[in-house]
């Protein structure tokens, strides 16, 4: 097939990987939402695999996909012919090379650098960051580019009587996990993806008082805090070398300023500020959108050069 050659930009989507009930996958999720937002914005949007958000602007392509000798995911699309100066791809960083050979190329930052892998990107990739993660050549960022499914219709506060502590295991954990929780009875909610998704995430999140993680960037934090939870982010080693304090956690991490404590000793922050988590959240959006149309209208002053 011939990718649309029209006044359009043409963005291909590096993501193979279909989403499902049972897996939605932080950046698996980010990408095929990333095509949507993209589409809705009468780009020409394609991709590896079945789009989870479904619109008219979004091609399937055939791709060709399989794992190397080293255990890396390569995909190509070797039927597809393209203008290479009206078409870019997207990749994520843990995205070995190149796989689409396009002459524009992105790299979506959405965790730190692992450097063996950014090695592998060429001096023409143009970096976007989602928030504040670390690469290993910062000067080639050209700004920010953020979408979330927030899930507020699913993750809701009952406003009922709650007590406890709750949590789930991501990013950061330490070793010794287990001394620290135990402290607290804290339940573990780490199943939620087989034990009924955001539904049962809804449902115990609104019986506890307290969400504990160790993870700074994490997702589930305001996901707690939407269903009520005070949330607090124990700091681990890594963390105490990222941030002075708790202003300088927020200083660095705007999406997790209302509703989230950085340590106990910052605890009175998430008991005065939860209440005003939906309308932040509405304000979120707002900017993540602004992310968007920013990131196309680089591409479009760019490639008018």
């Amino acid at each position: 097939m011939d990718i649309r050659n029209n006044k359009g930009l043409n963005f291909i989507i590096g993501q193979w990987r279909p989403i499902d009930e049972n897996f939605k996958g932080g950046g698996h999720l980010a990408m095929h939402m990333l095509a949507y937002k993209l589409a809705e914005r009468n780009q020409n949007v394609y991709i590896c695999c079945e789009p989870f958000f479904k619109h008219e602007n979004i091609v399937q392509l055939e791709c060709e996909h399989y794992i190397d000798e080293k255990g890396i995911d390569i995909f190509t699309i070797p039927h597809v012919v393209y203008n290479h100066n009206n078409t870019i791809s997207i990749h994520t960083q843990v995205t070995w090379g190149n796989h689409f050979n396009t002459k524009n190329t992105v790299r979506w930052f959405m965790y730190d650098t692992d450097e063996s892998i950014e090695n592998t990107f060429t001096d023409e990739d143009t970096y976007f960051n989602f928030g504040n993660f670390k690469t290993k050549n910062p000067h080639r960022e050209k700004g920010i580019l953020k979408v979330f499914n927030y899930n507020e219709d699913k993750l809701i506060n009952y406003n009922k009587f709650r007590k406890g502590y709750c949590h789930i295991l991501h990013k950061n954990t330490p070793k010794d996990y287990k001394n620290i929780l135990n402290e607290f009875n804290s339940v573990d909610l780490t199943d939620w993806r087989n034990k009924g998704g955001f539904e049962y995430l809804r449902e115990e999140f609104n019986k506890y008082e307290y969400y504990l993680t160790f993870d700074d960037k994490s997702y589930f934090s305001i996901a707690a805090a939407m269903c009520g939870c005070k949330v607090v982010i124990i700091p681990t080693e890594k963390t105490k070398k990222l941030y002075l304090n708790a202003g300088d956690f927020r200083s660095q991490n705007f999406n997790q300023s209302v509703g989230i404590s950085y340590g106990f000793d910052d605890l009175n922050w998430s008991k005065n500020t939860i209440q005003f988590i939906n309308e932040f959240i509405k304000n979120l959006k707002e900017i993540d959108n602004k992310t968007v149309d920013n990131f196309i209208n680089y591409w479009k002053t760019k490639l008018k050069k």
